[in-house]
């Protein structure tokens, strides 16, 4: 195995100084540096009257830690703060915990007694999560505030610290199910309707990560005035499923196949492997997209792009609850379609067997390193990169370029390796092609800690070797230009060493 010194080619000696020693607990906190804060805010926190700043420190320190509850109890000392900061905190304290009830009844109580004294776009933003929570908790088939057993919390393996740390996110193992409705698309509200009560359907109800709006645009609140009946809408009469149509890739793989969970029940209320189901979206499906959802389900599909100015009565909507709200909650179903897609593209007689870390290295695995270097379009392009893969090949890294290879390749390679390592991004989401079979462990370089969407997948998959180290800096681009990603080499070559060892250990 290479040493150390090899990774001299580090160019940004003070770019790693500063990744391994931000200059104050906010910078550490907000950096991602939650282990190098503690001990600092653990002090500020211990006096008998804690200031509000350090409270307000101190509830994001233990939300990100995944401590909802310590988070609370901080803020509850100042409960009748007036001040804005305090009250946000405690409903995304409150909403991470997918307690939509009482965060309505905050953000109604702060409304009614504080808001006199804030901006009107502070007054502005609380309202949102009113109307957001006031539907969410009105529909009641939102998988949350029911009787949810098996809640695990997620984690992940952080290697600054050298422990398995918890962090915000919910893993939802119960049962869920399907159901088949008469439904209505009405225009003025974005919000698919039941035929028969005229109440918007939940489960097609997905909050953004900050519960301030829904994908797909849907404002159920606005439900009441726009309900009647069209008699000159479109109609389907087959089965359906509606999908988020998010071109993203990453984001497709959480966001938009948390409503193509539905497809699976589809297939069981289409009664007959030949009959159609139609997908619907209200803009095109990448191909690549469709050729997934194909893969996973053996009916003939047909992809529909809806227009979103009329109404559209489905005479056969099938429904399911989500799967996915980013930063917040993933159910175990959430991998199912991408299962389905890779037993098709691989065959199920495909790894059947498990087999330890210790034997995985001795057959010769693989090991593979999802670039980002040939991007070229994305949030943040990588500067360095290239360095980094002439290092990690010495440590025997495949270099793979995901975005150039067809989506069954993908899979294969997935399926194919020990240990997959890259940039925390969507890259990485492709795990979720991962097959039960031979343990595989990941290590995610990251630019931000905790890495909850990534973490997520990741227990979906059920991959409980998941590494990641603070081991690159996001670099704001000019003006109209990308991010920049700049890869501290050091310490991600430290960061393999420390996994390669843990493996084999």
């Amino acid at each position: 195995m290479p040493q150390s010194e090899s990774t001299s080619l580090d160019p940004s000696a003070e770019l790693s100084a500063a990744l391994a020693r931000p200059e104050s607990t906010e910078a550490r906190i907000h950096g991602g540096f939650l282990h190098l804060a503690s001990q600092d805010l653990r002090q500020r926190l211990s006096v008998a009257e804690p200031a509000l700043h350090d409270c307000l420190l101190g509830a994001i320190y233990f939300r990100k830690a995944g401590d909802q509850a310590q988070a609370l109890r901080l803020l509850e000392l100042h409960q009748s703060s007036p001040i804005f900061e305090a009250t946000y905190n405690r409903l995304l304290s409150i909403c991470h915990n997918l307690n939509f009830t009482s965060a309505l009844q905050s953000a109604e109580q702060a409304l009614d007694q504080w808001a006199g004294g804030w901006t009107a776009e502070q007054q502005h933003h609380v309202k949102d999560i009113v109307q957001i929570t006031a539907s969410l908790s009105r529909l009641g088939r939102f998988p949350t505030e029911l009787r949810l057993n098996l809640l695990e919390r997620n984690r992940y393996h952080n290697l600054d610290s050298g422990e398995h740390t918890p962090c915000t996110g919910i893993i939802d193992r119960n049962n869920r199910y399907g159901r088949l409705v008469a439904a209505l698309f009405d225009p003025a509200s974005s919000t698919w309707l039941e035929r028969q009560t005229g109440l918007p359907i939940g489960e097609l109800l997905q909050p953004n990560h900050d519960f301030r709006s829904f994908f797909g645009g849907a404002r159920p609140w606005l439900v009441a005035d726009s309900s009647r009946v069209d008699p000159n809408g479109d109609r389907i009469e087959n089965i359906c499923i509606v999908i988020e149509s998010n071109p993203h890739f990453g984001h497709f793989l959480t966001q938009s196949a948390s409503f193509a969970n539905a497809l699976s029940h589809a297939q069981h209320f289409a009664g007959a492997m030949d009959a159609c189901i139609t997908i619907l979206s209200k803009g095109p499906l990448p191909a690549w997209a469709q050729a997934l959802l194909a893969a996973s389900c053996p009916n003939p599909l047909q992809f529909k792009a809806m227009d979103g100015q009329r109404q559209l009565h489905v005479q056969q909507l099938v429904v399911a609850p989500p799967t996915w709200i980013e930063w917040h909650y993933a159910h175990q179903d959430h991998q199912r379609l991408f299962r389905q897609a890779a037993w098709r593209w691989l065959g199920r007689e495909a790894h059947c067997t498990t087999m330890s870390h210790s034997d995985m290295e001795a057959s010769g695995c693989r090991r593979l390193y999802f670039s980002r270097s040939r991007l070229q379009t994305c949030l943040r392009r990588s500067v360095n990169e290239d360095q980094l893969e002439e290092l990690l090949e010495r440590y025997g890294f495949e270099i793979i370029h995901p975005q150039e290879l067809p989506l069954p390749d993908v899979t294969r390679l997935v399926n194919e390796a020990a240990l997959i390592a890259g940039a925390m991004g969507s890259a990485m989401h492709n795990v979720l092609f991962r097959l039960p079979g031979p343990a595989l462990a990941t290590l995610n370089f990251a630019h931000h800690l905790p890495g909850i969407n990534n973490a997520m997948i990741e227990h979906c998959s059920h991959i409980d070797r998941n590494y990641y180290s603070r081991s690159c800096e996001e670099l704001e681009g000019q003006a109209g230009e990308q991010g920049r990603l700049h890869f501290n080499l050091k310490r991600c070559i430290e960061s393999i060493e420390q996994t390669l060892d843990s493996l084999h250990n």
